[in-house]
């Protein structure tokens, strides 16, 4: 059975861990950093963070939020060509738009018909 816990700051050590696998890790920066973004908005209504269980046992990290909260569509940060990019295509989002993000870096925006 599938279960989906909040993050608490004791997951710390199991999510850097998981970010040292290239299959993990290829789509992160590297564990400090990561965990100080989870780190400073664990406690935030905005966003849902949240450890995958199966059958009680942890098996991956989720993510929600409204991304028009922070002024922005959903969007990927990536430069073209990217496996993400790639593979959000290829479930069916489409270009919409290449715009600043709020650090001023290029943003292609997506949609999903």
């Amino acid at each position: 059975m599938y279960s989906f816990r909040k993050i608490t700051p004791a997951d710390e050590a199991m999510f850097k861990h998981w970010l040292i696998h290239p299959h993990i890790g290829g789509w992160w920066k590297d564990g400090d950093t990561e965990w100080g973004l989870v780190a400073e908005d664990i406690d935030s209504p905005h966003i849902d963070m949240r450890i995958a269980q199966a059958d009680g046992h942890p098996i991956g990290f989720i993510q929600d939020y409204n991304a028009h909260h922070w002024g922005m569509p959903q969007y990927a940060v990536f430069p073209p060509d990217t496996r993400a990019i790639r593979a959000y295509e290829k479930a069916g989002f489409r270009p919409d738009k290449i715009t600043a993000c709020e650090y001023g870096d290029p943003v292609h925006v997506k949609v999903y018909p």
